[in-house]
């Protein structure tokens, strides 16, 4: 039936759904642990297959099949939910099937239920190819997801994702609020965890998979763990977590941890080690782990890296012709510290350079002043600015003019 090339689509469109789980099994039949709550049992060998909710719960669910061995199985839960019966799963076991199922927003509500019931899984099958998409991907980054929540922050679910038989997913533009833990797999480049907002939620497990553009807010505990300097998580933004980022391994000077983007703004620790071991971290494009909000928890130590970065003063005249011989000097704006004094000159066949070597750790503001002596009648009036040295270092261009003659 279908195509050996599914694609499950969740695309989160149209639907608002207050829904507690539903299982997606064996040719897409409803899992037998929810029979006994439907009037009758579904079936699904004709062209259209209806299953009325009938309890004293007034909710309803309707499964809609399309027979045609050449055609798309359609499975659509449009209803609205009062009820933890299942755990929700997203895939399926027979090899041969297409899914599509559009939602907007799913609440777990809180109910006297197993907490196992609250958990959502994504499930691939051995002998078949399976995609598994919760919203979309355009130009790189994730739109349309859903917003997934927990009616109370005490009963948190489960994501898992971890399961190898899914040949490629895409979890895009989705918002988890109050989640338990959100498990991923190994990198793979079709498996991706995409421009999502994680709020109030447990410690995000990625394994060495793909997250990134995504927003960790108020976690009270442990945002996310990094158990490998293989790791594929950039660009990501911290706010105002308890503990950041985790780290339960430890490679020493030799093995560094690599943060690309990864911006903290606020919370309580940026970096946490839990192993005896030493952890060092460098940094790149804008990462800002503060260093006076580290955590030891597990007897070892932390290390930000220092980077080595240069600052470069380019002058100038009016026609663009380097000056060479001009004083050149930065100075740090908090306490006037002077980082930079150098004479311009000819560097790598280009006229009118000064450059210096700094060690970043953090962004830092800063103000410079050129001017150049001159003999017989060209002069030039002094020049001045401010900037801020980035772990990029810091590049200032700047244009000298004569005076006018008296």
């Amino acid at each position: 039936m279908g195509s050996n090339n599914k694609s499950i689509t969740l695309l989160l469109l149209l639907t608002i759904i207050s829904f507690i789980p539903i299982q997606f099994a064996q040719s897409a039949v409803l899992k037998d642990t929810l029979y006994s709550y439907l009037a009758t049992k579904p079936t699904i060998d004709g062209d259209l297959a209806t299953a009325e909710w009938s309890t004293a719960l007034e909710t309803n669910i309707t499964l809609y099949y399309v027979g045609d061995t050449t055609q798309t199985m359609n499975i659509s839960m449009k209803s609205t939910y009062d009820l933890a019966s299942e755990t929700i799963t997203f895939g399926i076991t027979a090899p041969d099937s297409d899914l599509s199922s559009d939602f907007l927003i799913i609440i777990f509500k809180t109910n006297k239920v197993p907490s196992t019931w609250y958990s959502i899984t994504l499930q691939g099958n051995a002998t078949g190819s399976i995609e598994i998409y919760l919203g979309e991907e355009v130009g790189g980054q994730g739109v349309s997801g859903p917003i997934i929540k927990a009616e109370s922050p005490s009963f948190p679910y489960t994501l898992d994702a971890s399961d190898t038989n899914i040949d490629k997913y895409g979890i895009y533009g989705c918002n988890f609020y109050s989640a338990s833990t959100i498990t991923l797999q190994a990198y793979n480049a079709d498996k991706k965890f995409l421009s999502c907002n994680v709020i109030a939620s447990a410690e995000m497990l990625p394994g060495t998979g793909l997250v990134t553009s995504c927003n960790f807010i108020s976690s009270a505990g442990r945002a996310i763990r990094l158990g490998s300097t293989s790791h594929h998580t950039t660009a990501c933004n911290f706010i105002n977590c308890n503990t950041a980022v985790h780290h339960d391994y430890a490679g020493g000077s030799g093995d560094p941890y690599t943060y690309d983007a990864m911006i903290f703004y606020g919370g309580t620790y940026h970096v946490e080690n839990s192993t005896s071991g030493d952890v060092y971290v460098d940094r790149s494009n804008g990462s800002n782990p503060d260093s006076g909000k580290l955590y030891n928890s597990g007897g070892g130590t932390i290390t930000i890296n220092p980077l080595s970065v240069t600052l470069r003063v380019t002058v100038k005249d009016k026609d663009n012709n380097g000056i060479n011989n001009a004083q050149t000097a930065i100075y740090k704006s908090s306490d006037d510290t002077e980082l930079m004094n150098e004479d311009t000159a000819n560097v790598g066949g280009e006229d009118g350079i000064a450059e210096a070597l700094f060690q970043y750790s953090a962004d830092t503001p800063i103000y410079w002043r050129v001017r150049k002596s001159s003999t017989g009648t060209t002069r030039y009036i002094s020049a001045g600015g401010a900037s801020t040295i980035k772990d990029s270092g810091v590049d200032i261009s700047v244009t000298l003019y004569e005076e006018p003659l008296s």
